[in-house]
């Protein structure tokens, strides 16, 4: 049994993908009409999806990121720091991608609400066209003013009448925490420029320049027909925040490519344009915040050190005209030419020790407040390794700030920041108090000295003595003040630059042709649909289909040796038998088979039975057509019974 059924297994499996393209061309060709009106109601269903869907358009710009360091202090660009950024994660430092950091503030929601705001992107303006609406922007021929007590979530549709009057109708709004719009059927007239009561608060339209485009040459104004729809800025920044996408151009430069896709070209380049524009502003606030931190210090001090200097200009004043001293230099050559290199030497110490403290006292006072610390130089032999400090320290804080605002203060990267921003201000509080002591020990060597100096001139009057020590501390006052003056100058000079380090390379360009709905690809799935849909219904048909109509389906379901197959004989009358067809007919030809293979199994048999389950399944048929065959080969000695 097992010898007999192996090779009728190799025989099905040699058969199977012959027999399935024959099939399927069998119900093609059976069903053709079919496929024909699927693919056809599949194209007509495809052409109107696209008639619905509107058109969308791509705009893309390319900016420049030439360096994102807001100190301007790295001297490198953006890409050179990632290659370190690169080599320091080799050796476990972990660091982010400046330019991906760019990115994600380009894309964010607090830049993109600035864009809604200046563009008033809340507000839609359409019309109907075939079967969707386009968008007008800044086509339209006119807009809407709302009052504070019009809800957020409002529409309508407008229809202009006249040079001067306009309907209003289908209003309808949204209120908070409901889900389902309310509408209102009242319709309402106004005039252009005067405010309209509805409803649900004063609305007023206004005519814009496109406006008078509607009239004809005749001087008759057009009707159309606009929709106006207002939503809140939080629903148009996310709607507006997912359209807009930014993607680094390649992998060895600084560039960023902005992509916007819209239903208005125009509207798409000037997002790319505003967000740019937002952007640039947003990094020049970035840069100088810590240049205005540094200049309101120096405007403090300089305050405090004028008041200090007008009291000592006072002072000597006084003390010259009540001790009738005219010039004091004259009088006193001697002991300024002995006293001129250890003065100068106490005031540069002194001068060093007034601005340390005042930066110890800025940073205790502002300890944990995440403040930058304005960056002065003068602070002695340690203020270069201390300026370094401050300016990294300014650094951290200025991207802990930056960062929190889409951020929160738990996660990984914000908490290294925190970490990196508290040792610092550690080092820093500990360098400058170091810095402060080692000042005040140069300073009592100083003092030293100049009391010796003073031991060698105790013959000078007293008063002289006096006038001399008023003028040391003027001295000391002019030149703190006036180093604070230069300070404030550069600070200034620091303010006024405006420009920020990015730059647009290519100007926002929208594509001429839509980039969606693609039309190509809208015909080619109807056209496969329209083959899969009849395709899968004659599939089912087959899969639930119980009766034998091949020659597979027999040998499936038994092991009966086959030995003929039979096809249809069209035109067949019952008074026929296969002497009146054709010799080269097919069903001539294929009871010549049959006959040739009975001459194989049928041995000594005198009979064969013709049987089915049920009547008018061929049994007469076969019958006589056998027995004809079997006569016209002069079989004479078989006996047929039906």
């Amino acid at each position: 049994m097992e010898n007999n059924k192996q090779p009728f297994v190799e025989e099905e499996n040699d058969m199977q993908l012959a027999d399935l393209l024959k099939i399927c061309y069998v119900h093609f060709k059976m069903n053709w009409v079919w496929f024909v009106v699927s693919v056809v109601l599949c194209l007509i269903a495809g052409y109107v999806y696209l008639q619905r869907q509107a058109p969308v358009y791509q705009s893309q710009a390319v900016m420049l990121i030439e360096d994102a360091d807001p100190s301007g202090m790295g001297g490198m660009n953006s890409r050179s720091r990632n290659n370190m950024n690169s080599l320091l994660e080799l050796n476990g430092i972990s660091v982010g991608d400046n330019l991906k950091n760019e990115m994600f503030v380009l894309t964010s929601r607090r830049l993109m609400q600035r864009v809604v705001d200046s563009l008033d992107l809340n507000v839609e303006y359409s019309k109907s066209q075939s079967l969707h609406s386009v968008s007008l922007y800044r086509n339209t021929p006119v807009v809407a003013e709302f009052s504070d007590n019009v809800p957020t979530n409002v529409s309508f549709e407008v229809k202009i009448l006249d040079a001067n009057k306009y309907q209003l109708k289908d209003l309808k709004v949204v209120y908070k925490g409901v889900k389902e719009p309310v509408e209102y059927d009242t319709k309402y007239t106004g005039e252009f420029g005067t405010p309209l009561a509805t409803a649900v608060g004063e609305i007023c339209l206004a005519k814009q320049e496109s406006f008078e485009s509607l009239q004809g040459e005749d001087g008759q104004f057009k009707e159309l027909e606009l929709k106006v729809s207002r939503t809140s800025v939080e629903s148009a920044t996310l709607a507006y925040r997912a359209r807009l996408t930014a993607t680094e151009y390649d992998k060895e430069s600084s560039l960023i490519v902005l992509t916007c896709r819209d239903n208005n070209v125009g509207r798409a380049n000037d997002v790319i344009n505003e967000v740019y524009m937002a952007y640039k502003r947003d990094a020049v606030e970035y840069k100088n915040r810590v240049a205005q931190n540094t200049a309101d210090f120096i405007d403090k001090r300089i305050e405090l050190i004028s008041k200090e200097l007008n009291t000592v200009e006072d002072s000597y004043e006084s003390f010259m005209e009540k001790n009738n001293l005219v010039d004091l230099k004259l009088d006193a050559s001697s002991y300024l030419t002995e006293n001129t290199a250890a003065r100068k030497q106490m005031l540069e110490l002194e001068t060093e020790l007034a601005v340390t403290k005042y930066l110890t006292d800025y940073v205790v006072q502002n300890s944990g407040n995440d403040q930058p610390i304005p960056v002065l130089g003068g602070l002695g032999a340690a203020g270069t390794a201390l300026t370094a400090s401050i300016t990294e320290y300014n650094k951290l804080v200025l991207e802990l700030v930056r960062r929190s605002e889409n951020s929160s203060m738990d996660a990984p990267r914000m908490r290294e920041i925190s970490r990196r921003i508290e040792a610092l201000y550690t080092t820093i509080k500990a360098g400058l108090e170091s810095n402060v002591k080692a000042i005040e020990l140069k300073l009592e060597d100083a003092h030293r000295l100049q009391a010796k100096v003073n031991r060698q001139t105790n013959q000078l009057p007293e008063k002289q003595r006096q006038a001399i020590d008023i003028e040391r501390q003027k001295a000391l006052k002019e030149a703190l003040y006036t180093y604070l003056l230069n300070k404030r100058e550069e600070v200034a000079l620091q303010l006024a630059i405006e420009e920020a380090n990015v730059r647009l390379v290519e100007e926002p360009m929208g594509t001429g042709a839509p980039v969606s709905p693609r039309g190509k690809m809208i015909v080619f799935v109807s056209i496969v649909l329209g083959l899969l849909i009849p395709a899968a219904v004659i599939f089912i048909k087959e899969m639930f289909n119980t009766t034998v109509q091949r020659r597979y389906d027999v040998e499936k379901a038994t092991n009966v040796p086959i030995v003929g197959e039979l096809p249809e004989w069209e035109g067949y009358q019952d008074t026929q038998t296969i002497a009146d067809a054709k010799p080269d007919d097919p069903v001539s030809e294929s009871f010549r088979v049959l006959r040739h293979q009975l001459d194989f199994f049928r041995h000594n048999a005198k009979v064969f039975v013709v049987t089915s389950s049920t009547p008018h399944q061929g049994k007469s048929f076969v019958s006589k057509n056998l027995s004809t065959v079997l006569g016209m080969a002069y079989n004479k000695d078989m006996e047929f019974n039906k």
